[in-house]
């Protein structure tokens, strides 16, 4: 999306309005459930919200969902900066946890900024060696040309841009990865635990291969509905998908409804796009393993005989606890990857990717 010269990556459509305007009664109870640091940072009316969902199609997804599709995970502002100088003025309507952002100058971290309940102001300038930067990219064929200023969006805040100062020309196409990488799932997918915006096994792995990130982690929201499974179908800016399944409904839903879910989601997108690699991981390691719980096994079974059934050459199913193998890789909850699980999922991820497409990190093709 193009906004006032910038790009809004990975952004669908832009809110206007409070806290009210952007949910339904019904899912703002739901909201205020989830304690103060959501509500105490969602009141007041300025700026638009950024939305990684369509808003005719977040409204009709669970609550959770239309709540989560704010969170800005793997959105970025991207542009060339004309001016000296560029400032954002960014608001964050509620976090889950605290959170942080980044600047990048094209693959280089610039700084990192905290966005709390206060407005942020987040100063842009060009660092002064880009000279050496733009030798480095050139050289090393980096994805992102240096001359492109990202400032890359917290995973699990509702980022609300509320001002923006400066000259500004979106991105080129040659000044960003040719494919991309689509990341449906939990907050797993969505990066919950990471250690900054860039640290989610979603874009390690997008960043190994040489890829753009498009998430559309739901935190506990990804409920595998026929209405997410069309819009991901019908998307066509994705070369390759990752569908992560199960976690969010294990305890809701019978093994049976799951199989119905897992079948009509993965044949609608595998049969949309039967040239492109879709890789289908069911649950990660977690504490229904250590206590031995059969509909754990049953779950990751129905995604391997869905994916079975099927039959599509590039259709690939991936054992989640093949990913995530360590306890230690948990966090005290032990459902989200702590930093060193994030890595160790992506690390293994790639891996399977490269093993099954035949092709290095570096290239996709």
């Amino acid at each position: 999306m193009i906004y006032r010269s910038v790009e809004l990556y990975n952004v669908q459509e832009l809110l206007e309005g409070g806290i009210h305007d952007v949910l339904s009664p019904e899912v703002y109870r739901r909201f205020q459930g989830m304690g103060t640091w959501y509500t105490k940072r969602a009141r007041g009316d300025r700026g638009v919200w950024l939305c990684r969902l369509p808003d005719a199609l977040r409204q009709q997804l669970n609550p959770n969902a239309q709540i989560m599709s704010l969170a800005t995970a793997a959105c970025e502002i991207r542009f060339n900066l004309r001016s000296e100088a560029a400032a954002f003025t960014l608001g964050n309507g509620w976090s889950w946890p605290p959170a942080v952002l980044d600047v990048y100058q094209g693959a280089f971290l610039v700084n990192r900024h905290a966005l709390g309940p206060e407005p942020v102001r987040v100063e842009v300038t060009l660092p002064p060696n880009m000279a050496e930067l733009r030798r480095l990219t050139a050289e090393r064929c980096l994805p992102y040309d240096a001359g492109l200023t990202r400032v890359i969006l917290p995973y699990c805040a509702s980022t609300r841009l509320l001002n923006m100062e400066g000259d500004f020309a979106p991105p080129e196409a040659h000044q960003v990865p040719a494919e991309r990488l689509l990341c449906y799932g939990s907050s797993i997918t969505q990066g919950y635990c990471a250690l900054g915006p860039m640290d989610s096994y979603a874009q390690l792995v997008a960043a190994r291969l040489g890829m753009d990130p498009i998430n559309l982690g739901l935190g506990g929201a990804a409920h595998l509905e026929p209405e997410m499974a069309e819009y991901i179908a019908e998307r066509t800016d994705w070369h390759m998908a990752v569908l992560e399944m199960g976690i969010n409904i294990l305890g809701a839903i019978s093994t049976d409804e799951f199989a119905r879910r897992v079948d009509r989601f993965v044949t609608r997108i595998a049969q949309a796009h039967p040239d492109k690699w879709v890789f289908c991981i069911d649950l990660f390691t977690c504490a229904h393993d250590f206590a031995g719980t059969a509909k754990i096994a049953a779950f990751r079974g129905i995604v391997r005989q869905q994916v079975a059934r099927l039959a599509s050459p590039r259709l690939v199913h991936v054992c989640g606890a093949a990913l995530l193998t360590r306890a230690d890789g948990l966090t005290a909850d032990l459902v989200h990857p702590s930093p060193a699980g994030m890595a160790e999922i992506a690390h293994r991820l790639v891996q399977v990717i490269v093993s099954a497409t035949g092709t290095s990190p570096a290239s996709q093709e």
